[in-house]
């Protein structure tokens, strides 16, 4: 299994307050709008996930085969690539060929959704399509964060503690009633909470947070927590603000929702000032793979502040 290159950092600093502010979201169906990487050639003509060259993710051939042998009317999830921002016509033909289309990327040339295993050459042949990917499932994954970095001597020697800083972490969730998250200072006689907003990439809105595992709690302590209570385990930006977006549970979550996430953190960065994002997870793969859609939106993320 190969991890996709959304992996395992403790903070994934993306100078948003100091590259150009995202412009305004192209017409879809404009070719050359989403992000794709900086090379002479497509990336689809030498992608090594597709090693017969016939435009279909060489593991989800695979998986979609497994499917059919057991069940004939088997979907499999996917991520459809295409070679210019997808548009209304598009959508239209891929709803044609059966898919149900869980989200629709604004800046990744790109459709997620489910589809009949058996149509995934007829989908591959559409005007525009160049790449049908296996959808992976990620997951969740940090063994060792602040001290295997020395963040501590960091904040203890050269007194950078994140004050001033908003922190988005793209996880499980946030407990904000967990002692270290719940404020800036600790004391009980302040208004001062420590996260500012919370957005549920699943259900697509801002609501009151809560924690669908725990990892999403336990990243953000690590990330901006004040140690408490004891002191013991402080975080290494505890002067930091904090902005939770849940992608997933601790079971996994689709490509979609950590795209929604991703691209709902590009287009907020000014609302609340974030300028670091956390991501403490990956997509796992079948077969080789070095390009991704995640990867070029956190590629995206990054260049456009």
């Amino acid at each position: 299994m190969a991890c996709r290159s959304l992996v395992l950092l403790l903070i994934a600093s993306l100078a948003l307050s100091i590259l150009p502010v995202v412009g305004a979201i192209p017409d879809p169906g404009e070719p050359g709008q989403a992000l794709g990487p900086d090379v002479g050639s497509p990336w689809w003509l030498s992608w090594p996930g597709d090693e017969d060259g016939d435009g279909v993710h060489d593991h989800l051939r695979h998986v979609a085969t497994e499917a059919l042998a057991h069940d004939a009317g088997a979907r499999v999830e996917v991520v459809v690539d295409l070679d210019r921002s997808p548009g209304r016509l598009d959508l239209e033909r891929l709803e044609l060929m059966g898919m149900r289309i869980d989200y629709v990327s604004r800046y990744v040339d790109a459709v997620l959704g489910s589809v009949p295993a058996t149509a995934l050459d007829a989908i591959s042949a559409l005007p525009g399509v160049v790449m049908l990917e296996w959808q992976g499932i990620g997951q969740f994954a940090m063994a060792s964060a602040g001290p295997s970095v020395a963040i501590d001597r960091v904040r203890e020697d050269m007194g950078f503690d994140g004050t001033g800083v908003t922190v988005a972490v793209l996880d499980t969730g946030v407990r904000a009633s967990h002692a270290s998250l719940d404020d800036m200072d600790d004391s009980p006689t302040t208004d001062d909470p420590k996260l500012k907003v919370f957005f549920d990439a699943y259900a697509n809105r801002t609501n009151e947070a809560y924690d669908s595992g725990e990892h999403g709690t336990w990243v953000s302590g690590i990330a901006v927590g004040t140690g408490q209570p004891g002191g013991q385990n402080i975080g290494g930006a505890p002067g930091a603000r904090l902005v939770g977006v849940r992608i997933g549970s601790s079971g996994g979550f689709p490509e979609s929702t950590a795209l929604r996430g991703l691209e709902w953190v590009i287009e907020n960065k000014d609302t609340y000032n974030i300028s670091v994002m956390v991501c403490s997870w990956g997509i796992l793969l079948g077969g080789p793979n070095d390009h991704s859609q995640q990867t070029d939106g956190c590629g995206h993320a990054e260049s456009n502040g």
